[in-house]
């Protein structure tokens, strides 16, 4: 035993990659570091701290928080995901800790002044207190993300014997500030009155707050000081209330919901709704959730992909997409999974389909493209940059649907959402040009886009890549030129393809934003009506270029345009990649789970 009975002090810090809301937030990048590095460098700068360690999971995926913590030189602990109790219990013995401080890694602008302030309190009561923190339910006066909490080996010990309840053990601490558990427990009051302020990274929102405050805060002298992020919030009302709307989540609520989701893939429509809808499963089930995705005679290619992130594939049932029958069907299916939530992406599913699906089950949400008025639905996703709620939306005309419309709300997979942006430089020779136009390419543009990419190459030195789905019509013909370029197919890492590239000529659907995402100058040729507002909105952010819509577009259009994105500058395409990423920051997916789980609890 230490011959201070409270010494080491260790500071645990809990955290994984698979976070409720905001799946791998630890690792965020703000200011030239992760989250996490920030959270570690303030805990340093504590004096009452005797060791700083990480208490993480051994999921696979929490591989990266492990690596992370040993390139920052701190200690690593691996247990349980679901008994976080239990795990921070194993930390503290692995440690030999004495006295544990609880912190949890969506808090990296946590003042040191604040640690040291609440271990001191507690040190110096150590003999009447089992457990100290600044706050407790509904005793809160600091801003949310520097919560504190302090308590004795030997009360860890205790609560790990004898919790029983499920979010006794999923959040650590309830058992030891719970009245009836007859620990001593006492609330440190923040000296100020701070509560209106989130400075914790619990959803993209938060993100969007605390960012610009820890770019603006390094390198101050007072950088670490709670009073520098909050003048700084004070001075920029406008940051400061781009999370206000977020509701915090109770440590009672559970993370288990079922979200069904209704979308087709098919030669003539292609794979586009799809697609997105899979980029805001996995964010559900990053998040803790179960996702079931209803689709009818899916390709076995999408029954690998939903296996793979943990979804679950069923089939309607039913002859035919879109009528009465398969809005009964899954709204059968919606009930027998118990899903607080079902969510729509297809124009097939029309007003009735929806109103029939809507009856007597879960809340539906439909994704809608178009800017319909008046469907019955209680939300509406308009996944487009740009996008606008029509005239009547929101509760006007007869219709209560909230809408969730924008940049903010377009799902990109978790491949391109977790993927690291590069540093793109374009001043190397030969450009890599990639050409994609989807899983089916109906107008069969691929051809057409790898024989200019070949003409245009005859001019200066050009890489080309063709990627083509397994339902592409022409196969065979593109092939015919694989010695002058690159086919792919079915490839397994799509982001790692996406940033090697340096420009792409594709269509306007759902790839245009994952490219966007990572930075990838763009030359659009949509193929459809529909796709105006996908072009609209790179166009309008400087993301993008287009030559005109199909069937007008000449085969001299296509070689002009194509020819004048690959010539332009390197610094006009460093632009054009600039502004991609700053549209679609790639939390969309995780920004509509948020609602959805927000939506399926009740909430709005």
């Amino acid at each position: 035993m230490p011959s201070n009975p409270h010494r080491p002090v260790i500071a645990l810090i809990q955290a994984r990659m698979g976070s409720t809301r905001l799946p791998g937030k630890a690792l965020l990048v703000a200011a030239g570091r992760s989250l996490f590095a920030h959270l570690v460098e303030r805990l340093r700068a504590a004096t009452t701290l005797d060791k700083i360690a990480v208490a993480t999971t051994t999921s696979e995926r929490d591989d990266a928080i492990i690596i992370e913590a040993e390139a920052l030189g701190i200690g690593v602990f691996r247990g349980s995901e679901a008994d976080v109790l239990e795990r921070f219990r194993g930390a503290a013995e692995r440690f030999d800790a004495a006295t544990i401080v609880r912190v949890t890694a969506d808090c990296p602008l946590m003042d040191p002044a604040e640690v040291d302030r609440v271990v001191s309190a507690y040190v110096a009561r150590r003999d009447a207190l089992d457990y100290a923190a600044n706050q407790g339910p509904g005793q809160r006066r600091g801003p949310l993300g520097l919560a504190v909490e302090v308590f004795s080996r030997a009360a860890l010990e205790r609560a790990a014997a004898d919790a029983r309840q499920r979010h006794q053990r999923e959040h650590v601490t309830p058992f030891l500030y719970d009245s009836a558990s007859g620990m001593r427990a006492e609330v440190l009051a923040f000296p100020r009155d701070l509560s209106h302020f989130r400075l914790t990274v619990d959803t993209p929102e938060d993100f969007a707050v605390v960012r610009p405050v820890l770019e603006a805060v390094d390198g101050l002298p007072d950088a670490f000081a709670l009073r520098t992020a909050v003048r700084f919030l004070a001075e920029h009302p406008e940051i400061a209330i781009k999370n206000s709307a977020v509701r915090q989540k109770t440590h009672r609520e559970s993370e288990t919901t079922v979200a069904l989701f209704r979308a087709d893939a098919s030669v003539a429509a292609g794979a586009g709704h799809v697609m997105r809808m899979l980029g805001v499963a996995q964010a559900w089930i990053e998040a803790g959730g179960r996702a079931v995705m209803v689709s009818r005679a899916a390709p076995a290619a999408l029954a690998r992909r939903l296996e793979a992130v943990g979804a679950q594939l069923v089939d309607p049932g039913c002859a035919v997409s879109g009528g009465v029958d398969d809005a009964r069907a899954t709204r059968e299916l919606a009930l027998s999974t118990s899903a607080g939530v079902v969510v729509v992406d297809g124009y097939g599913f029309a007003f009735d389909y929806l109103r029939e699906l809507g009856v007597g089950g879960p809340p539906v949400v439909y994704v809608d493209d178009y800017g319909l008025p008046d469907l019955p639905v209680a939300a509406v996703i308009m996944p487009n940059a740009g996008a606008r709620p029509p005239e009547g939306r929101g509760g006007g005309r007869g219709t209560d649907a909230v809408v969730w419309a924008g940049a903010d709300f377009v799902p990109v997979r978790a491949e391109f959402r977790n993927a690291p942006r590069p540093r793109r430089s374009f001043e190397h020779n030969p450009l890599r040009l990639l050409i994609t136009f989807g899983g089916s390419d109906p107008a069969n543009m691929t051809l057409r886009g790898v024989e200019t990419a070949i003409a245009v190459a005859e001019e200066f030195p050009l890489e080309i890549t063709a990627l083509l789905g397994p339902a592409h019509p022409d196969t065979a013909r593109v092939r015919a030129l694989a010695r002058e370029v690159e086919i792919l197919h079915d490839v397994r890492d799509m982001a790692g393809l996406v940033r090697r590239v340096d420009v792409a000529l594709c269509g306007a659907g759902t790839t245009c934003w994952e490219l966007a995402t990572l930075g990838v100058p763009m030359l659009l040729v949509p193929v459809a009506d529909n796709q105006r507002v996908v072009v609209d909105g790179l166009l309008s952010a400087g993301a993008a270029r287009t030559p005109t819509l199909l069937p007008a577009l000449t085969d001299a259009a296509l070689l002009s345009a194509l020819r004048a994105i690959l010539t332009a500058s390197p610094q006009a395409l460093q632009a054009m990649s600039v502004a991609g990423r700053r549209l679609i920051d790639g939390q969309g997916a995780c920004r509509i789970a948020d609602r959805l789980a927000q939506l399926a609890g009740g909430g709005s």
